[in-house]
């Protein structure tokens, strides 16, 4: 029908898309989850999901299919075969793009439940921890970046090396024949 051989190269093509996939719905799920915070009903939240973001998910995939484009449409013996790769990551992609377009918002409506409010305002131990390595590492960085100018030797900005290697054989064929050698060259 499509013409497309179950051969490794269209395995592994369903496992690039397979992980491109996922992200459109989930991208959907969680807009829906987040208005169901805020105390949207089902339906205005699964509109915001759509209206927000579809367009700009067909966007990401459409780049992403066009990354493909040269891998499927290349004009030799290995276009032939990897023909299949960017013919499977197209349709899958497309086909994911109208799941999460269509199917997440329907099937949110259905099944979310608005999520409960959180005990307390404090994070978690990992944020803290997270945030307390980050705040270090940021530190350090701005520490190693004053050391650095202190550390590096300055150079002489007007300093060029020759465009030719010393052991250059043409230097002496230079001297016999009245011209300046390489060797002799001294930057101004």
């Amino acid at each position: 029908m499509t013409g497309i051989d179950m051969q490794r190269i269209s395995l592994g093509a369903l496992i690039i898309a397979l992980a491109l996939m996922v992200d459109d719905a989930m991208t959907t799920t969680d807009a829906m989850l987040t208005r169901l915070a805020q105390g949207d009903d089902k339906v205005e939240a699964a509109t915001f999901a759509f209206r927000t973001y579809a367009f700009a998910m067909l966007a990401g995939t459409l780049v992403t299919i066009a990354g493909f484009v040269p891998v499927g449409f290349a004009a030799s013996g290995a276009g032939e075969y990897t023909f299949s790769l960017f013919a499977v990551v197209t349709i899958a992609l497309i086909a994911s793009w109208f799941v999460a377009v269509l199917f997440a918002p329907l099937l949110g409506v259905a099944i979310l439940k608005p999520p409960k409010a959180a005990q307390s305002s404090d994070p978690g131990w990992v944020f803290r921890t997270y945030r307390t390595f980050l705040t270090w590492a940021l530190r350090a960085k701005n520490r190693a970046r004053s050391l650095v100018p202190r550390a590096v030797p300055s150079t002489p900005s007007r300093t060029v090396a020759p465009a030719t290697p010393r052991s250059y054989s043409r230097s002496t064929t230079a001297r016999k024949a009245g011209r300046p050698s390489m060797r002799s060259w001294r930057p101004t």
